[in-house]
Protein backbone atom coordinates (compact mmCIF):
# COMPACT_ATOMS: atom_id res chain seq x y z
CA UNK A 1 0.00 0.00 0.00
CA UNK A 2 1.39 3.41 -1.00
CA UNK A 3 2.07 6.04 1.64
CA UNK A 4 -0.82 8.30 0.58
CA UNK A 5 -3.26 5.37 0.61
CA UNK A 6 -1.98 4.32 4.03
CA UNK A 7 -2.58 7.80 5.43
CA UNK A 8 -6.01 7.97 3.77
CA UNK A 9 -6.99 4.59 5.24
CA UNK A 10 -5.70 5.59 8.67
CA UNK A 11 -7.68 8.84 8.59
CA UNK A 12 -10.76 6.93 7.45
CA UNK A 13 -10.59 4.55 10.39
CA UNK A 14 -9.67 7.36 12.82
CA UNK A 15 -12.79 9.40 11.95
CA UNK A 16 -15.04 6.78 13.60
CA UNK A 17 -13.38 6.70 17.03
CA UNK A 18 -13.04 10.49 17.05
CA UNK A 19 -16.67 10.98 16.04
CA UNK A 20 -17.79 8.42 18.63
CA UNK A 21 -15.69 10.19 21.28
CA UNK A 22 -17.31 13.54 20.51
CA UNK A 23 -20.82 12.02 20.64
CA UNK A 24 -19.98 10.22 23.90
CA UNK A 25 -18.69 13.46 25.37
CA UNK A 26 -21.95 15.18 24.39
CA UNK A 27 -24.06 12.31 25.75
CA UNK A 28 -22.45 12.27 29.22
CA UNK A 29 -23.68 15.73 30.34
CA UNK A 30 -27.13 15.07 28.84
CA UNK A 31 -27.53 12.02 31.08
CA UNK A 32 -25.84 13.43 34.20
CA UNK A 33 -27.90 16.64 34.15
CA UNK A 34 -31.18 14.75 33.65
CA UNK A 35 -30.82 11.74 35.99
CA UNK A 36 -29.42 11.19 39.47
CA UNK A 37 -26.12 9.39 40.17
CA UNK A 38 -28.14 6.49 41.64
CA UNK A 39 -30.07 5.93 38.38
CA UNK A 40 -26.88 6.35 36.34
CA UNK A 41 -25.17 3.78 38.54
CA UNK A 42 -27.87 1.22 37.74
CA UNK A 43 -27.27 1.63 34.00
CA UNK A 44 -23.60 0.72 34.46
CA UNK A 45 -24.51 -2.82 35.57
CA UNK A 46 -26.32 -3.36 32.27
CA UNK A 47 -23.24 -2.16 30.37
CA UNK A 48 -21.08 -4.57 32.39
CA UNK A 49 -23.30 -7.44 31.22
CA UNK A 50 -23.05 -6.18 27.64
CA UNK A 51 -19.26 -6.23 27.94
CA UNK A 52 -19.34 -9.78 29.33
CA UNK A 53 -21.56 -10.91 26.46
CA UNK A 54 -19.17 -9.52 23.85
CA UNK A 55 -16.30 -11.31 25.62
CA UNK A 56 -17.69 -14.76 24.81
CA UNK A 57 -20.76 -14.53 22.53
CA UNK A 58 -18.64 -14.38 19.34
CA UNK A 59 -16.79 -17.58 20.40
CA UNK A 60 -13.53 -16.03 19.18
CA UNK A 61 -14.77 -16.37 15.59
CA UNK A 62 -14.38 -12.63 15.02
CA UNK A 63 -10.62 -13.02 15.55
CA UNK A 64 -10.62 -16.04 13.25
CA UNK A 65 -12.42 -14.03 10.54
CA UNK A 66 -9.71 -11.35 10.61
CA UNK A 67 -6.95 -14.00 10.66
CA UNK A 68 -8.30 -15.94 7.65
CA UNK A 69 -9.66 -13.05 5.59
CA UNK A 70 -6.63 -12.69 3.31
CA UNK A 71 -6.25 -16.47 2.98
CA UNK A 72 -9.77 -17.18 1.67
CA UNK A 73 -10.93 -16.28 -1.84
CA UNK A 74 -14.65 -16.69 -1.08
CA UNK A 75 -15.30 -13.94 1.47
CA UNK A 76 -19.03 -14.74 1.80
CA UNK A 77 -18.20 -18.35 2.61
CA UNK A 78 -15.71 -17.25 5.27
CA UNK A 79 -18.20 -14.80 6.78
CA UNK A 80 -20.89 -17.49 6.92
CA UNK A 81 -18.60 -20.07 8.59
CA UNK A 82 -17.37 -17.55 11.16
CA UNK A 83 -20.74 -15.95 11.96
CA UNK A 84 -23.21 -18.85 11.89
CA UNK A 85 -22.36 -20.49 15.24
CA UNK A 86 -22.06 -17.23 17.23
CA UNK A 87 -25.43 -16.20 15.74
CA UNK A 88 -27.10 -19.51 16.67
CA UNK A 89 -25.50 -19.28 20.14
CA UNK A 90 -26.79 -15.72 20.64
CA UNK A 91 -30.33 -16.69 19.55
CA UNK A 92 -30.36 -19.67 21.96
CA UNK A 93 -29.22 -17.46 24.86
CA UNK A 94 -31.82 -14.86 23.83
CA UNK A 95 -34.64 -17.45 23.99
CA UNK A 96 -33.43 -18.84 27.35
CA UNK A 97 -33.17 -15.38 28.91
CA UNK A 98 -36.69 -14.41 27.81
CA UNK A 99 -38.21 -17.75 28.91
CA UNK A 100 -36.62 -17.49 32.37
CA UNK A 101 -36.46 -13.70 32.64
CA UNK A 102 -37.68 -13.62 36.25
CA UNK A 103 -34.97 -16.05 37.38
CA UNK A 104 -32.16 -14.26 35.53
CA UNK A 105 -33.34 -10.86 36.76
CA UNK A 106 -33.15 -12.05 40.38
CA UNK A 107 -29.68 -13.53 39.77
CA UNK A 108 -28.10 -10.68 37.78
CA UNK A 109 -30.15 -7.50 38.34
CA UNK A 110 -31.51 -7.99 41.86
CA UNK A 111 -34.48 -5.75 42.63
CA UNK A 112 -34.70 -4.31 39.13
CA UNK A 113 -37.25 -4.65 36.32
CA UNK A 114 -37.52 -7.86 34.27
CA UNK A 115 -37.53 -5.61 31.20
CA UNK A 116 -33.74 -5.30 31.55
CA UNK A 117 -33.22 -9.01 30.86
CA UNK A 118 -35.64 -8.91 27.91
CA UNK A 119 -33.83 -5.89 26.42
CA UNK A 120 -30.47 -7.58 26.97
CA UNK A 121 -31.73 -10.79 25.31
CA UNK A 122 -33.07 -8.98 22.22
CA UNK A 123 -29.80 -7.04 21.91
CA UNK A 124 -27.62 -10.21 21.68
CA UNK A 125 -28.38 -11.41 18.10
CA UNK A 126 -28.15 -7.85 16.76
CA UNK A 127 -24.73 -7.18 18.30
CA UNK A 128 -23.49 -10.49 16.85
CA UNK A 129 -24.58 -9.58 13.32
CA UNK A 130 -23.22 -6.04 13.79
CA UNK A 131 -19.81 -7.33 14.85
CA UNK A 132 -19.27 -9.49 11.77
CA UNK A 133 -20.70 -7.03 9.25
CA UNK A 134 -18.53 -4.21 10.59
CA UNK A 135 -15.52 -6.53 10.49
CA UNK A 136 -16.22 -7.32 6.84
CA UNK A 137 -16.31 -3.59 6.03
CA UNK A 138 -13.14 -3.04 8.05
CA UNK A 139 -11.28 -5.86 6.26
CA UNK A 140 -12.31 -4.40 2.90
CA UNK A 141 -10.41 -1.30 4.09
CA UNK A 142 -13.47 0.93 3.68
CA UNK A 143 -12.37 3.19 6.50
CA UNK A 144 -14.85 6.03 6.08
CA UNK A 145 -17.81 3.65 5.68
CA UNK A 146 -16.69 1.76 8.79
CA UNK A 147 -16.45 5.04 10.68
CA UNK A 148 -19.82 6.20 9.36
CA UNK A 149 -21.64 3.19 10.82
CA UNK A 150 -19.81 3.50 14.15
CA UNK A 151 -20.83 7.16 14.35
CA UNK A 152 -24.41 6.29 13.33
CA UNK A 153 -24.71 3.80 16.22
CA UNK A 154 -23.48 6.33 18.79
CA UNK A 155 -25.61 9.11 17.31
CA UNK A 156 -28.81 7.02 17.38
CA UNK A 157 -28.16 6.04 21.00
CA UNK A 158 -27.64 9.70 21.93
CA UNK A 159 -30.77 10.75 20.02
CA UNK A 160 -33.02 8.17 21.70
CA UNK A 161 -31.47 8.88 25.11
CA UNK A 162 -32.19 12.61 24.83
CA UNK A 163 -35.71 12.08 23.44
CA UNK A 164 -36.72 9.49 26.07
CA UNK A 165 -35.28 11.46 29.00
CA UNK A 166 -37.06 14.64 27.92
CA UNK A 167 -40.42 13.17 26.91
CA UNK A 168 -40.79 9.80 28.69
CA UNK A 169 -39.14 9.41 32.09
CA UNK A 170 -35.85 10.01 33.88
CA UNK A 171 -34.59 6.69 35.21
CA UNK A 172 -32.10 3.93 34.45
CA UNK A 173 -34.60 1.85 32.44
CA UNK A 174 -35.15 4.71 29.99
CA UNK A 175 -31.38 5.05 29.40
CA UNK A 176 -31.02 1.28 28.87
CA UNK A 177 -34.01 1.18 26.49
CA UNK A 178 -32.57 4.07 24.48
CA UNK A 179 -29.19 2.32 24.36
CA UNK A 180 -30.66 -0.94 23.02
CA UNK A 181 -33.20 0.64 20.65
CA UNK A 182 -30.64 3.05 19.17
CA UNK A 183 -28.24 0.18 18.52
CA UNK A 184 -30.91 -2.11 17.01
CA UNK A 185 -32.18 0.54 14.57
CA UNK A 186 -28.58 1.31 13.51
CA UNK A 187 -27.95 -2.42 13.04
CA UNK A 188 -31.04 -2.75 10.84
CA UNK A 189 -29.66 0.04 8.62
CA UNK A 190 -26.31 -1.80 8.55
CA UNK A 191 -28.00 -5.10 7.60
CA UNK A 192 -29.98 -3.44 4.79
CA UNK A 193 -26.79 -1.89 3.43
CA UNK A 194 -24.87 -5.19 3.69
CA UNK A 195 -27.78 -7.41 2.60
CA UNK A 196 -25.69 -8.97 -0.19
CA UNK A 197 -23.35 -10.39 2.49
CA UNK A 198 -26.20 -12.02 4.44
CA UNK A 199 -26.61 -15.21 2.44
CA UNK A 200 -27.83 -18.16 4.53
CA UNK A 201 -26.51 -20.93 2.28
CA UNK A 202 -25.64 -24.00 4.30
CA UNK A 203 -23.60 -25.34 1.38
CA UNK A 204 -21.10 -22.66 2.44
CA UNK A 205 -20.33 -24.77 5.54
CA UNK A 206 -16.87 -26.28 5.13
CA UNK A 207 -15.72 -28.80 7.70
CA UNK A 208 -12.00 -28.12 7.15
CA UNK A 209 -12.45 -24.35 7.38
CA UNK A 210 -14.67 -24.65 10.46
CA UNK A 211 -12.09 -26.79 12.22
CA UNK A 212 -9.38 -24.24 11.47
CA UNK A 213 -11.33 -21.19 12.66
CA UNK A 214 -12.65 -22.91 15.79
CA UNK A 215 -9.13 -24.02 16.73
CA UNK A 216 -7.88 -20.46 16.27
CA UNK A 217 -10.84 -18.62 17.78
CA UNK A 218 -11.87 -20.47 20.94
CA UNK A 219 -8.61 -19.76 22.88
CA UNK A 220 -9.48 -16.04 22.73
CA UNK A 221 -12.49 -16.54 25.03
CA UNK A 222 -10.59 -17.04 28.34
CA UNK A 223 -8.40 -14.00 27.63
CA UNK A 224 -11.45 -11.88 26.78
CA UNK A 225 -13.24 -12.95 29.98
CA UNK A 226 -10.12 -12.17 32.05
CA UNK A 227 -9.95 -8.70 30.49
CA UNK A 228 -13.65 -8.25 31.24
CA UNK A 229 -12.97 -9.10 34.88
CA UNK A 230 -10.08 -6.65 34.93
CA UNK A 231 -12.24 -3.83 33.55
CA UNK A 232 -15.48 -4.60 35.46
CA UNK A 233 -14.40 -5.67 38.96
CA UNK A 234 -14.40 -2.09 40.28
CA UNK A 235 -18.07 -1.49 39.40
CA UNK A 236 -19.21 -4.91 40.63
CA UNK A 237 -17.47 -4.42 43.99
CA UNK A 238 -18.88 -0.89 44.25
CA UNK A 239 -22.38 -2.23 43.64
CA UNK A 240 -21.86 -4.86 46.37
CA UNK A 241 -20.12 -2.80 49.07
CA UNK A 242 -21.21 0.77 48.36
CA UNK A 243 -24.26 2.53 46.91
CA UNK A 244 -25.71 3.12 43.45
CA UNK A 245 -25.00 6.81 44.11
CA UNK A 246 -21.26 6.15 44.41
CA UNK A 247 -21.40 3.79 41.43
CA UNK A 248 -23.10 6.46 39.32
CA UNK A 249 -20.47 9.11 40.13
CA UNK A 250 -17.67 6.61 39.48
CA UNK A 251 -19.25 5.55 36.18
CA UNK A 252 -19.54 9.20 35.09
CA UNK A 253 -15.82 9.70 35.82
CA UNK A 254 -15.02 6.55 33.81
CA UNK A 255 -17.06 7.89 30.90
CA UNK A 256 -15.08 11.15 30.93
CA UNK A 257 -11.74 9.32 31.00
CA UNK A 258 -13.07 6.98 28.30
CA UNK A 259 -12.73 9.83 25.79
CA UNK A 260 -8.94 9.64 26.30
CA UNK A 261 -8.93 5.90 25.51
CA UNK A 262 -10.06 6.78 21.97
CA UNK A 263 -6.78 8.63 21.40
CA UNK A 264 -4.95 5.69 22.98
CA UNK A 265 -6.66 3.40 20.45
CA UNK A 266 -5.77 5.67 17.51
CA UNK A 267 -2.14 5.83 18.66
CA UNK A 268 -1.96 2.01 18.88
CA UNK A 269 -3.44 1.67 15.38
CA UNK A 270 -0.84 4.09 14.02
CA UNK A 271 2.19 3.06 16.09
CA UNK A 272 2.22 -0.76 15.94
CA UNK A 273 2.71 -1.08 12.14
CA UNK A 274 5.57 1.44 12.34
CA UNK A 275 7.16 -0.43 15.27
CA UNK A 276 7.10 -3.76 13.38
CA UNK A 277 8.52 -2.05 10.30
CA UNK A 278 11.35 -0.54 12.36
CA UNK A 279 12.09 -3.95 13.84
CA UNK A 280 12.23 -5.54 10.39
CA UNK A 281 14.48 -2.77 9.08
CA UNK A 282 16.71 -3.06 12.19
CA UNK A 283 16.28 0.58 13.14
CA UNK A 284 18.52 1.65 16.04
CA UNK A 285 16.90 0.90 19.42
CA UNK A 286 17.57 4.49 20.45
CA UNK A 287 14.72 5.50 18.13
CA UNK A 288 12.34 3.39 20.23
CA UNK A 289 13.73 5.09 23.36
CA UNK A 290 13.14 8.50 21.81
CA UNK A 291 9.52 7.74 20.90
CA UNK A 292 8.75 6.29 24.35
CA UNK A 293 10.25 9.37 26.06
CA UNK A 294 8.31 11.72 23.78
CA UNK A 295 5.04 9.88 24.43
CA UNK A 296 5.87 9.69 28.15
CA UNK A 297 6.22 13.47 28.31
CA UNK A 298 3.12 14.17 26.17
CA UNK A 299 0.89 11.79 28.15
CA UNK A 300 2.20 13.15 31.47
CA UNK A 301 1.49 16.68 30.27
CA UNK A 302 -2.08 15.61 29.40
CA UNK A 303 -2.37 13.96 32.85
CA UNK A 304 -1.48 17.13 34.76
CA UNK A 305 -3.29 19.48 32.34
CA UNK A 306 -6.55 17.59 32.89
CA UNK A 307 -6.09 17.89 36.66
CA UNK A 308 -5.46 21.62 36.28
CA UNK A 309 -8.82 21.94 34.52
CA UNK A 310 -10.73 19.30 36.47
CA UNK A 311 -13.20 21.84 37.90
CA UNK A 312 -14.63 22.05 34.37
CA UNK A 313 -15.88 18.46 34.70
CA UNK A 314 -18.20 19.45 37.55
CA UNK A 315 -19.71 22.16 35.33
CA UNK A 316 -20.15 19.62 32.51
CA UNK A 317 -21.56 16.82 34.68
CA UNK A 318 -23.57 18.93 37.20
CA UNK A 319 -23.05 19.47 40.94
CA UNK A 320 -24.53 16.05 41.78
CA UNK A 321 -21.33 14.53 40.39
CA UNK A 322 -18.83 16.83 42.16
CA UNK A 323 -16.98 13.86 43.69
CA UNK A 324 -15.48 13.13 40.24
CA UNK A 325 -12.81 15.70 41.21
CA UNK A 326 -11.29 13.11 43.56
CA UNK A 327 -11.98 10.05 41.39
CA UNK A 328 -10.43 11.22 38.11
CA UNK A 329 -6.76 11.54 39.28
CA UNK A 330 -6.11 7.80 39.66
CA UNK A 331 -8.41 6.85 36.76
CA UNK A 332 -6.08 8.81 34.47
CA UNK A 333 -3.43 6.13 34.97
CA UNK A 334 -5.53 3.76 32.84
CA UNK A 335 -5.10 5.45 29.42
CA UNK A 336 -1.70 6.99 30.28
CA UNK A 337 0.10 3.84 31.46
CA UNK A 338 -1.60 1.63 28.88
CA UNK A 339 -0.40 3.87 26.03
CA UNK A 340 3.16 4.03 27.37
CA UNK A 341 3.13 0.25 27.86
CA UNK A 342 2.33 -0.17 24.15
CA UNK A 343 5.85 1.13 23.43
CA UNK A 344 7.96 -0.28 26.25
CA UNK A 345 6.19 -3.67 26.03
CA UNK A 346 7.02 -4.29 22.37
CA UNK A 347 9.70 -6.83 23.28
CA UNK A 348 6.99 -9.37 24.16
CA UNK A 349 5.51 -9.22 20.64
CA UNK A 350 8.90 -9.02 18.94
CA UNK A 351 9.97 -12.22 20.74
CA UNK A 352 6.62 -13.88 19.78
CA UNK A 353 6.03 -14.76 23.43
CA UNK A 354 2.54 -13.32 23.69
CA UNK A 355 1.54 -15.94 26.28
CA UNK A 356 3.12 -13.51 28.77
CA UNK A 357 0.15 -11.20 28.09
CA UNK A 358 -2.27 -13.86 29.36
CA UNK A 359 -0.32 -14.30 32.60
CA UNK A 360 -0.06 -10.53 33.05
CA UNK A 361 -3.84 -10.22 32.58
CA UNK A 362 -4.53 -12.96 35.16
CA UNK A 363 -2.20 -11.39 37.75
CA UNK A 364 -3.68 -7.93 37.17
CA UNK A 365 -7.28 -9.20 37.37
CA UNK A 366 -6.50 -10.80 40.75
CA UNK A 367 -4.62 -7.70 41.95
CA UNK A 368 -7.52 -5.47 40.92
CA UNK A 369 -10.02 -7.70 42.74
CA UNK A 370 -7.97 -7.74 45.97
CA UNK A 371 -7.39 -3.97 45.89
CA UNK A 372 -11.09 -3.28 45.30
CA UNK A 373 -12.12 -5.58 48.14
CA UNK A 374 -9.67 -3.79 50.46
CA UNK A 375 -10.33 -0.19 49.40
CA UNK A 376 -13.97 0.08 48.29
CA UNK A 377 -15.58 -0.77 51.68
CA UNK A 378 -13.60 2.11 53.26
CA UNK A 379 -13.23 4.69 50.48
CA UNK A 380 -16.07 3.81 48.05
CA UNK A 381 -15.61 5.26 44.54
CA UNK A 382 -12.27 6.90 45.39
CA UNK A 383 -11.02 3.49 46.58
CA UNK A 384 -12.12 1.90 43.28
CA UNK A 385 -10.24 4.57 41.32
CA UNK A 386 -7.07 4.02 43.38
CA UNK A 387 -7.36 0.26 42.76
CA UNK A 388 -7.65 0.81 38.99
CA UNK A 389 -4.76 3.27 38.99
CA UNK A 390 -2.43 0.90 40.87
CA UNK A 391 -3.50 -1.95 38.56
CA UNK A 392 -2.51 -0.07 35.41
CA UNK A 393 0.73 1.20 36.92
CA UNK A 394 1.48 -2.49 37.60
CA UNK A 395 0.41 -3.33 34.04
CA UNK A 396 2.98 -0.90 32.68
CA UNK A 397 5.79 -2.20 34.87
CA UNK A 398 5.02 -5.89 34.26
CA UNK A 399 5.06 -5.38 30.48
CA UNK A 400 8.10 -3.11 30.61
CA UNK A 401 10.27 -5.43 32.73
CA UNK A 402 9.36 -8.58 30.77
CA UNK A 403 9.88 -6.75 27.47
CA UNK A 404 13.27 -5.47 28.64
CA UNK A 405 14.33 -9.02 29.47
CA UNK A 406 13.26 -10.33 26.03
CA UNK A 407 14.40 -7.33 23.95
CA UNK A 408 17.24 -5.01 25.02
CA UNK A 409 18.29 -3.42 28.33
CA UNK A 410 16.82 0.04 27.96
CA UNK A 411 17.27 2.51 30.82
CA UNK A 412 14.46 2.40 33.40
CA UNK A 413 15.34 5.55 35.34
CA UNK A 414 13.24 7.84 33.14
CA UNK A 415 10.11 5.71 33.61
CA UNK A 416 10.68 5.33 37.34
CA UNK A 417 10.97 9.11 37.84
CA UNK A 418 7.99 9.84 35.58
CA UNK A 419 5.78 7.29 37.36
CA UNK A 420 6.83 8.71 40.75
CA UNK A 421 5.91 12.27 39.70
CA UNK A 422 2.48 11.18 38.47
CA UNK A 423 1.76 9.15 41.63
CA UNK A 424 2.64 12.15 43.84
CA UNK A 425 0.41 14.40 41.70
CA UNK A 426 -2.50 11.91 41.86
CA UNK A 427 -2.19 11.50 45.65
CA UNK A 428 -2.06 15.29 46.05
CA UNK A 429 -5.23 15.73 44.01
CA UNK A 430 -7.09 13.19 46.15
CA UNK A 431 -5.93 14.52 49.53
CA UNK A 432 -5.35 18.27 49.12
CA UNK A 433 -8.46 20.48 49.21
CA UNK A 434 -6.97 23.99 49.18
CA UNK A 435 -4.41 25.49 46.77
CA UNK A 436 -4.79 22.49 44.44
CA UNK A 437 -4.45 24.69 41.32
CA UNK A 438 -1.10 25.98 42.67
CA UNK A 439 -0.02 22.40 43.46
CA UNK A 440 -0.83 21.23 39.91
CA UNK A 441 0.85 24.28 38.36
CA UNK A 442 4.06 23.51 40.28
CA UNK A 443 3.80 19.86 39.20
CA UNK A 444 3.55 20.97 35.56
CA UNK A 445 6.63 23.18 35.93
CA UNK A 446 8.51 20.26 37.52
CA UNK A 447 7.48 18.03 34.61
CA UNK A 448 8.89 20.52 32.09
CA UNK A 449 12.14 20.84 34.06
CA UNK A 450 12.53 17.05 34.22
CA UNK A 451 11.79 16.75 30.48
CA UNK A 452 13.65 19.88 29.35
CA UNK A 453 15.87 17.99 26.86
CA UNK A 454 12.87 16.17 25.41
CA UNK A 455 10.93 19.45 25.09
CA UNK A 456 13.93 21.02 23.31
CA UNK A 457 14.20 18.05 20.94
CA UNK A 458 10.48 18.11 20.14
CA UNK A 459 10.69 21.85 19.46
CA UNK A 460 13.70 21.41 17.13
CA UNK A 461 12.08 18.53 15.22
CA UNK A 462 8.84 20.44 14.73
CA UNK A 463 10.82 23.51 13.62
CA UNK A 464 12.89 21.48 11.13
CA UNK A 465 9.76 19.83 9.77
CA UNK A 466 8.12 23.23 9.20
CA UNK A 467 11.26 24.58 7.48
CA UNK A 468 11.46 21.53 5.17
CA UNK A 469 7.86 22.04 4.08
CA UNK A 470 8.56 25.72 3.52
CA UNK A 471 5.74 26.88 5.78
Amino acid sequence: MKGTNLVKTFIGFAVGPLGAAIINFLTIPIITWLISPEEFGKTSLFLIMQALATAFIFLGMDHAYVREYNNQLNKKELLFNCAIFPLIFSVLICVCLIMFSELFTSLIFTGQSESIIVLFAIWLPFITIERFLLLSIRMEEKGFLYSLFNILIKFMIMLFTLFFLLFWDRNYLVVITANVLGQIISDIVLMVYCRNKLELKFQYLKKKLLKKIIKFGLPFIPTAVIMWLLNSTDRMVLEKFSSYDELGVYFAALKVIGVLTIFQSIFSTFWLPIAYKWKKEKVDNREFDKISHYIGFIMSFVFIAILLLKEVFVIILSDKYSEVLYIIPFLLFYPIMYTLGEITGLGISFARKTYYNIWISIVLALLNLVLNLLLVPHFAAIGASIALGITYISYFWFRTLISRKLWYKFDLRYYFTLTSILIVVAVGNVTIKNYIFLFNSMALILLFIFNRKIVANIYMEVKMSILKKGI
